[in-house]
């Protein structure tokens, strides 16, 4: 049975072109009724290999059907997503038809989106979305301390607790970190600069031009992101890992670094695992790494 479920946007101008539906690829028009079926009782009689084999083929028009449905159509969308940080940015337009990504589903379930309006991220950012303190729930900060900027060094940590994969359980991560921060250490508020998420986005913690409390002797003259989840085995997923190179693109072209910046795992700076050896390997073949222990090292 195929129905005619519009399976493209439908626009309100009556003008444009009707949606495209299943029945289209079987008839070439839209089934706008039942079709009227005479059934004779010859239909339902026929040896049990012919009845095997008519089912075989209906079943393999279908498959046919669905394949090209899931692996041409639909992969010929885009999605609405973080666009990979590279030197072409992602160019989309108004009126683009989208998918709209969505961690909870796969792909072919995910539902679709006309793009009415396109704007810079904020603090001048591209390809990433950073997420305000008011939208994960932050505290009030006990401090707001400002540095000098541009800064010297960007150093990068994980967290070392759980993972989160989506917006809701990132904001409760961030949540529990600032509690943890501020009630079991007595710091003002979370002590990172800028969080990533595993959904790819970017959290808030005390932004760019505030003190923070994340590297023992750095804290004013750098600024530090936080990477949520222990990375000592693992790597963090390629798109936690685009949206921290994003953030360091951004970080140098808004002018919150310096242009010959230094780039630092923490345990270049002080005795501890942090940012974990499987990411810190990595973050060496990055731009700009400068390995410890640097000038300024804290020991035990």
């Amino acid at each position: 049975m195929i129905n005619s479920r519009p399976i493209t946007y439908i626009y309100d101008d009556p003008s444009e072109p009707s949606p495209l539906t299943p029945a289209h690829f079987l008839i070439g028009k839209r089934l706008l009724s039942l079709p009227i079926t005479r059934v004779s009782r010859e239909d339902f009689t026929g040896s049990r290999p012919s009845l095997l084999k008519r089912y075989r083929h209906q079943q393999n028009l279908l498959n046919q059907f669905w394949n090209r449905w899931r692996k041409h159509y639909l992969l010929s969308l885009r999605s609405m997503n973080i666009c990979p940080p590279s030197k072409v940015t992602c160019q989309f337009k108004v009126v683009d038809v989208v998918l709209i990504h969505d961690d909870l589903y796969p792909r072919n379930l995910w539902s679709m989106g006309k793009i009415i309006e396109t704007y810079t991220g904020r603090d001048g950012c591209e390809n990433m979305e950073i997420v305000s303190r008011a939208k994960w729930g932050a505290r009030e900060s006990k401090s707001n301390l400002t540095m000098v900027t541009p800064v010297p060094h960007i150093f990068l940590h994980h967290t070392a607790m759980r993972e989160c994969n989506n917006f809701e359980s990132c904001c409760q991560m961030m949540r529990t970190i600032q509690n943890f921060h501020m009630d079991d250490r007595g710091w003002d508020d979370i002590g990172y600069n800028f969080l990533i998420g595993g959904d790819g986005r970017v959290y808030m913690g005390r932004g760019w031009d505030r003190v923070g409390a994340h590297t023992y002797g750095f804290n004013r003259i750098a600024v530090a992101f936080s990477l949520m989840g222990d990375f000592s085995h693992k790597l963090p997923s390629e798109l936690m890992l685009n949206a921290t190179k994003s953030l360091i693109e951004c970080a140098k072209n808004e002018n919150h670094v310096i242009s010959n910046y230094k780039l630092h795992g923490h345990r270049d700076a002080g005795c501890t695992e942090c940012p974990g050896s499987a990411f810190y390997n990595l973050i060496k073949t990055w731009p700009h790494f400068e390995g410890g222990p640097i000038p300024g090292y804290k020991g035990n």
